[in-house]
């Protein structure tokens, strides 16, 4: 593994927690110091902390492993980062629609986008919902669209 130093200031409380752990070198702790600032990490660096357990994510939009983030006593980021499971949104979604009868996709973007993950773009956000709105309308069979383009609703199927 190669080191790479850029002289970006580490943050010494992040690190000195890091430090604590005695199976991180210190190699790891400014790697990890790296995907906590949200900046860049090689593909081989990539490899070996999700090997040792200490990053989740996709690149570029890597986070700290939950045992990481609950040792740093930031749980609250790490959910964040990692946004709520799909199951979870698709309750929501249903929720929304079967108490105002329908709802615009203004209104579920409205809802949704805050809890998806902190590192996509507003545009990875919106094709996310939209992945599943079409897999709730498909694939569940759980909504349907009524109407197209900015006029149209979505509601729950009849059961």
């Amino acid at each position: 593994m190669v080191l790479e130093i850029f002289g970006h200031t580490l943050d010494e409380n992040y690190s000195l927690l890091l430090l604590e752990r005695e199976d991180l070198d210190i190699g790891m702790v400014i790697l990890l110091d790296r995907v906590q600032k949200r900046l860049p990490i090689g593909d081989a660096a990539a490899a070996h902390l999700r090997r040792a357990g200490l990053i989740e994510g996709r690149k570029p939009n890597f986070h700290v492993a939950a045992h990481i983030a609950a040792t740093l006593n930031d749980q609250a980021s790490y959910t964040r980062n990692r946004g709520l499971e799909k199951d979870r949104l698709k309750e929501f979604v249903l929720s929304q629609l079967r108490q105002f009868e329908g709802s615009k996709r203004e209104n579920l973007d409205k809802l949704l986008l805050p809890m998806l993950p902190a590192g996509l773009t507003e545009k990875q956000k919106r094709d996310k919902v939209k992945n599943l709105l079409t897999e709730m309308s498909v694939k569940d069979q759980t909504v349907s669209c009524i109407g197209r383009g900015p006029a149209a609703v979505w509601k729950v199927r009849s059961e």
